[in-house]
């Protein structure tokens, strides 16, 4: 995706200039957005005229006829200095921070004026939260120009990231609430017009945050790039990419004054390269983040680390992951995008999904030792061995709901991966995920039928043990099917492979009666505790130690490095929203209130909570078990104004 061109022929000039109005009209909006009677009564008329000042500075930055002294030349074309690009940045900046000067009394005062919806949802300013989308519009916009100094400009980006912070509990809450009310449906109609107008202004700061980065990185997003941009924050980075995945052109919001909200006009492949990076957030590069940041090999500290304590470092990585995914049901956001998805979408979710549901390495000594030296660093999410075996299956659960649809859909991708490149790693991924999430024994033979008709390359013994893998977790026997038929065909090296490939395979096998049939097909063995043995080579005939030469004498090795100083870890987005007050949390969910409802008989429920718990049992209080409808619950604005200050006062101290 290249949203930065490196020459500058006519036609990119042209592109350039283009960029440079979109971020005159998204400041323009700014401006507006200021001026606005409900922006003013939400924040103050001196917060909103400071805006406004920062705003027509900006625009003197970006004017055409100002620019002699804010341009220079690079590569045949102008670029703003790195000067302007801080002026945007200290605009969006400013106007992340304009919810910490929402007058939350007055604003309850005045709920009346505004119907059901009023100005503040779901604990937000619907108008601050548009400002937001604006600002940061204009500085993809301006990034897209080119950079003259990349050094100079890359601080002032980092700065905003870091600023994002600010709102991330905010948005994580609303795209939980949208998530509830859609159903997985996509479909927004349960929400009011206010409640649509803060979703989509939620979608589009996402969306724009992604850009910035991807302009910022000349197009070259990667799961590094997007890990730095969330702080190392796992769900903080599912959020933001939840965010840009939910968007739809379809049923895009317009502010107050009937301004479409901008989105960039290549939202579809900046979707497909943040599918494509996601896919490496379960990586051991982003595992062990902090070493490679530090330039450092963390195996020369201290007498350096096992093999077991770098297993169980990757699985309370991916078991964090795999939490983060759980809590913003990401996995079904992913899942609607997949169906209309190109089919090169696939492997890298697949891929994505077996890293997380991956089992945990097993050594409980090891995890122990891990989870101590973390809690001893000042590590605010050390997972135990059982946590991370819980999130697993939490995140299994939510797939099992899918899984038809899921298996379906790779079974559409079958043909493209089998002339692929990449064959042998899907199907393992494939085998991996049917661990946890197995397919029907009807859609198993579909997706059997799949791989085994039309264009298949030569099936060598690696091949056929992947597959021998997925039909197995999927307890699938064998029978008069494909499968079957490759291996009557193979000669005895072949088979000998595959079973040498299964008892070897790091997708997990379950323990079944089709492992011991497909066993017996392949001459294997099984152990006592019915696992496939490998056919081990034969051992290596002993050399006498006298045999050996002796060891070259060299220079005494230096001495270990000195073990960096990690900075104190910083709240994670999942850690603020842990310590809610459990009288701030709604008492089905436990997670915290947003838009808070008061039952007859006292409980304090989230609404879209509520309006799920009231579908599965109808007119029934899901705790007292009374009779309860929505219509008899009362919104509890002295409840949503607690929460929003205590969100804001734990904001103020994560940032201090």
């Amino acid at each position: 995706l290249e949203l930065l061109p490196r020459q500058c022929p006519p036609e990119s000039q042209a592109a350039s200039c283009s960029a440079m109005d979109e971020a005159r009209a998204a400041v323009e909006g700014v401006a507006r957005c200021a001026a606005s009677l409900r922006l003013i009564n939400s924040v103050g008329s001196a917060r909103a005229e400071s805006l406004s000042n920062k705003a027509a500075e900006v625009l003197q930055c970006l004017d055409p006829s100002a620019r002699t002294w804010q341009c220079a030349r690079m590569g045949g074309a102008e670029v703003l200095m790195p000067g302007s690009y801080a002026a945007v940045c200290e605009l969006a900046s400013s106007c992340l921070y304009l919810h910490d000067d929402v007058d939350l009394e007055l604003i309850a005062s005045m709920s009346d004026c505004f119907g059901d919806g009023g100005m503040i949802i779901w604990g937000f300013s619907v108008d601050v939260a548009e400002t937001v989308v604006l600002s940061l519009a204009a500085v993809a916009s301006v990034l897209t120009r080119g950079i003259s100094d990349h050094t100079k400009v890359a601080p002032h980006v980092e700065k905003l990231f870091a600023d994002m912070d600010h709102i991330s509990v905010h948005i994580f809450a609303g795209l939980c609430r949208v998530a509830f009310e859609q159903d997985g449906t996509g479909d927004n109609n349960n929400l009011s017009a206010e409640e649509q107008r803060l979703a989509h202004a939620f979608q589009a700061i996402c969306i724009w945050s992604v850009a910035i980065l991807c302009n910022l990185m000349q197009g070259q997003l990667t799961a590094q790039t997007l890990w730095e941009m969330a702080g190392g924050d796992s769900l903080w980075s599912l959020v933001l990419i939840k965010g840009m995945l939910a968007y739809s052109p379809a049923g895009s919001g317009v502010t107050l004054d009937g301004v479409p909200l901008p989105v960039p006009p290549q939202l579809a492949e900046l979707k497909e390269v943040v599918v494509l990076a996601t896919a490496h957030l379960g990586s051991p590069s982003l595992a062990f983040y902090d070493e490679v940041d530090a330039n450092l090999i963390a195996d020369d500290i201290d007498g350096g680390f096992t093999m077991s304590e770098r297993m169980v470092g990757l699985s309370m990585h991916r078991a964090k992951l795999a939490t983060a995914a759980a809590d913003c049901k990401f996995l079904e956001t992913l899942l609607m995008e997949l169906t209309s998805a190109s089919p090169s979408w696939l492997p890298p979710t697949v891929a994505l999904l077996a890293a997380l549901l991956t089992p945990p390495h097993v050594d409980l000594a090891v995890w122990t030792k891990c989870v101590a030296e973390e809690e001893e660093a000042g590590a605010l999410e050390a997972l135990t061995l059982q946590e991370a075996r819980e999130a697993r299956e939490a995140l299994a659960w939510q797939l099992t709901v899918h899984s038809n649809s899921l298996w379906l859909l790779l079974s559409g991708a079958v043909p493209f991966c089998m002339v692929n490149s990449s064959r042998l790693s899907f199907l393992l991924d494939c085998a991996t995920l049917a661990h946890s999430v197995p397919m029907n024994p009807g859609t198993c033979r579909y997706f059997l039928d799949c791989c085994f008709r039309g264009e298949c390359p030569s099936w060598d013994g690696a091949s056929l043990a992947s597959v021998l893998a997925l039909s197995i977790n999927c307890d699938m026997v064998p029978q008069e099917d494909p499968l079957c038929a490759m291996l009557f065909l193979a000669d005895a090296a072949t088979k000998a492979l595959a079973s040498e490939r299964l008892a070897r395979s790091r997708a997990p096998l379950r323990q079944n009666e089709a492992l011991q049939r497909w066993a017996e097909v392949l001459g294997a063995a099984l152990d006592a505790c019915g696992r496939l043995l490998p056919s081990l080579p034969a051992p290596l005939p002993a050399f006498p130690a006298e045999a050996l030469p002796p060891l070259p004498s060299g220079p005494t090795p230096p001495p270990p490095l000195p073990q960096p100083q990690q900075p104190p870890a910083k709240p994670s987005l999942r850690e603020t929203l842990r310590g809610a007050p459990e009288e701030l949390c709604c008492a089905l969910d436990g997670r915290l209130l947003m838009d808070p409802v008061r039952t007859p008989q006292g409980y304090v429920f989230e609404r879209a909570s509520l309006v799920q718990a009231l579908a599965s049992t109808p007119g029934t209080c899901p705790l007292s078990g009374l009779p309860l409808s929505l219509e008899a619950c009362q919104r509890d604005g002295e409840i949503r104004a607690q929460a929003t200050r205590w969100v804001r006062q734990a904001t103020q101290r994560q940032r201090g």
